[in-house]
Parts: structure tokens; sequence; C-alpha cells
């Protein structure tokens, strides 16, 4: 394994704090924010490709020039286009309940915007929570990921929703040559495993690994496991 760090990308309801545990197991590692998700993090971007660049300015004001990235949902879809944008600074990728086009995407965007709409961030948080987690979930657990995400700006949250429910990847994944594990929780409802497995298939030499009894937060679900699971794909890169 390189000494490069990992760099983990949350998903569009969460924050950097997502990776607490991440960022304990594993010594160095940077877990940063969407342009918009805090006060100090600039205007939210409209595109992926604007996302990717914006982080990829941050790495360079923290003299990080190559990483592992790990990212989730739209941590994925931010994770392939940073990769697109500059390779030879992208040492691996661990791509955690993705998809490469979601079948229900549209649906997805449109319901949640109408929802936003009607609730307010902290409505939707509260609805959208026990989605993102597994069945069993702790009720406390439950109410932290509802008041993290209720914490992000509504004009940054409606940005990357848009982002990365009506993604496509498909183009990208032919030129991935690095690396490649993809992650997903069993108990997944918001993006199932059948579509990491059809991400896992079309990126060449990619593996998939599954997590028993994560949602779709599998980082969160099953720190245990999902940590694991990133340690055994840093170990087998030479």
């Amino acid at each position: 394994m390189t000494g490069a760090p990992l760099l983990f990308l949350h998903g569009v309801g969460s924050l950097a704090a997502v990776w607490t545990a991440q960022e304990a197991a594993f010594s160095g590692a940077v877990a940063l924010e969407y342009p918009g998700y805090t006060s100090d993090a600039g205007a939210p971007e409209t595109t992926a490709e604007g996302m990717a660049r914006r982080l990829l300015q941050d790495l360079d004001r923290r003299g990080l020039k190559e990483v592992h990235i790990v990212g989730l949902s739209l941590g994925v879809v931010v994770a392939l286009y940073l990769h697109a944008a500059a390779p030879h600074r992208v040492r691996s990728l661990v791509l955690a309940d993705g998809f490469i086009c979601h079948p229900d995407g549209a649906a997805i965007l449109e319901n949640g915007m109408r929802a936003l709409n009607e609730q307010g961030m902290a409505g939707l948080a509260a609805s959208r929570a026990p989605r993102v987690l597994a069945p069993n979930a702790p009720p406390e657990q439950v109410e932290s990921v509802a008041a993290e995400m209720a914490r992000i700006p509504e004009t940054a949250y409606r940005a990357a929703s848009r982002i990365v429910w009506l993604a496509d990847v498909a183009a990208l994944l032919p030129a991935v040559k690095v690396p490649v594990t993809v992650l997903v929780g069993t108990a997944d409802v918001v993006t199932p495993p059948a579509l990491s497995r059809a991400l896992a298939t079309a990126i060449p030499h990619a593996r998939l690994e599954v997590i028993p009894g994560a949602g779709h937060l599998s980082n969160l679900d099953q720190p245990e496991a999902f940590n694991a699971a990133v340690r055994r794909h840093l170990e087998e890169i030479p």
C-alpha cells in the first residue's frame, strides 16, 4: 500500500462528520465537505465537474498530491469526476452505495424537492433519516443523522441533489485503471445492491463487497465491517 492518505467524500444529505468512525480508524484521513455545505466552503457548485475542481483546489491547499478516495453515494459521483479531471492524483477508489445512473433518479429528485418546499430542511431530514439507515438503527442514530442533514444549507442541498440524482457516470468508467472496490449494504433501499453490482461490473478490474445489515449509510450502520473492507482494499495495493 502507498503512503497516500484517504480522502472521504460524503453523500448529499450528510456532512463530513459522517466519517468520524473512519477518520478515527485511518491515520491521516481527510473528510471534506462540498462547496456551500458550510458557511466557510463558498458558494455551491451546480455540476459534478465544478465540485471536483473545487475539491482539487482544496487538496492543493492541504499539500496533498495523491489520495485514495472513499466516496459514498454523491461521493461516488464526485470521486469519479475527480479521477477524470486528475487521474494521476487518485491512487485508488472505494465506491460505496452508488450507481452508474439511478433508474429512479429523476423521481427521487422531484419528490425530494417537493418535500423540501413543503417541509423545509428540518422536516425533510426527519423524514429521510430512517430511509438511509438500516431498519434496526438505534433511534439516537436516526436523530443524529436527521440533525446533521438539517444543518445543510438549502441552496447547497438543492444543487447537490440535482448532481447526484441526475448523474450518469457511464462514460467515465472505461478510463478508470486504478484499483477499485465497490461496497454496498444489503439493506440499502436508496441505492439497492443491484446498482452497485452493475457499477462494479462496468469498471475494469473492480471488485464488489457486500456489507451485511447495512443501509445506505453503510459506514455508519456497520463501521467495523466498512473499515475492514477499506483496509482489505488498501492491503491489496502494491
